[in-house]
């Protein structure tokens, strides 16, 4: 017997029957998976500083981050409309109140460049939503997934064979006991070759369909009652099919309403495809662009003074320091794109 041989046999009987339907699952997930599943999640940047924490932070945000420069004519507005900090807190609640036990799809929408892929990663990084879902799951396990559009990249990062890839590969990396009934025919196969045969298997976007749908299929039964599932789906507007963006808002509809143990959580430009959520989910939206100013007035306040000229300027008591910061805060509408360009512009012209 050569040592090649004996080795491969001492392998075998070290695998238990749990160690080899490791291997099945884990061979599964491989091949469901494809190249930069998680690309755009990844390159999507990291909340500024202290920013978008008023979605989550119940009542818990300091002075300084609503604090403005003095404007007569708009402290005089406020005198009769809600504040910055009114509206936040409106907006946190009903979010808050949606993790915890809201139930179908809460929306997020906005202009392009607005910071919703940001949002939406803080969102899913944060412990504090979490926490939030937990007590919506309450006995059940909680399971969240994410998928990011990104219509720059692969077809199937734009694509509704992307999306199902990705969502199954996470739902399943956290209950990896469900693979055997989603995935019967590869199972069966894995299971019955010889363990040095046990090879990652070919799946196709037809068979990871069929596989979504057996998933989802267990939403009401007694194994999947062990489970909820928050989904976040970010961009929206990134999607591409041939029957255009209503055949994700209707997959995302349909996938929302099948099971109050599975409710999803998307962001977007604003279309009119989105208008099913409209309709179904009126109080479970946000326009974040009109949301953002105190956010942008820290990422350009905390910007501007990184720089060693505007710290001078500011300890010369130089008043056009907080001139400057009102306008580019006033002239940006929310959008971060634009203000991250401006601050670029205004940064070289300090060091020039």
């Amino acid at each position: 017997m050569s040592s090649e041989v004996l080795s491969q046999l001492l392998h075998l009987l070290a695998l238990s029957t749990n160690g080899i339907d490791r291997k099945c699952r884990d061979c599964i997930l491989e091949g469901v998976s494809f190249p930069n599943m998680n690309k755009r999640y990844d390159d999507a940047d990291t909340a500024h500083h202290a920013t978008f924490t008023w979605i989550l932070e119940d009542d818990a945000v300091d002075e300084e981050y609503y604090d403005t420069v003095p404007d007569p004519v708009k402290e005089d507005k406020e005198k009769r409309l809600p504040t910055e900090r009114d509206i936040h807190g409106s907006i946190r609640h009903k979010f808050r109140s949606w993790l915890a036990r809201g139930k179908g799809v809460y929306q997020i929408y906005a202009k392009p460049g607005a910071g919703k892929s940001t949002m939406m990663k803080f969102i899913c990084n944060s412990d504090e939503a979490k926490k939030l879902l937990r007590l919506w799951s309450g006995d059940r396990t909680l399971i969240t997934a994410r998928f990011f559009f990104w219509k720059q990249e692969s077809r199937m990062q734009r694509s509704l064979d992307g999306m199902i890839r990705s969502l199954l590969h996470a739902i399943l990396s956290q209950a990896p006991e469900l693979i055997e009934g989603v995935f019967p025919v590869q199972w069966r196969s894995l299971k019955s070759a010889p363990w040095h045969a046990i090879l990652v298997p070919e799946i196709s976007n037809a068979d990871a369909r069929i596989a979504f749908e057996n998933l989802l299929s267990h939403a009401n039964t007694k194994v999947f009652s062990a489970y909820s599932v928050c989904v976040f789906l970010d961009g929206l507007d990134e999607f591409e099919g041939k029957k255009g963006s209503a055949e994700l808002i209707n997959f995302i509809q349909n996938m929302a309403l099948l099971s109050d143990h599975i409710k999803i959580c998307v962001s977007s430009r604003l279309m009119n495809s989105l208008a099913p959520f409209d309709v179904a989910y009126p109080q479970q939206r946000m326009c974040l662009n009109t949301l953002t100013e105190a956010d942008i007035r820290r990422v350009v306040r905390d910007t501007l003074n990184d720089h060693p000229r505007f710290r001078e300027m500011r300890l010369e008591g130089n008043s056009a320091c907080d001139d400057l910061i009102a306008a580019v805060v006033g002239k940006a509408e929310g959008v971060f794109l634009w203000v991250t360009l401006i601050l670029k512009i205004l940064c070289q012209g300090l060091t020039d």
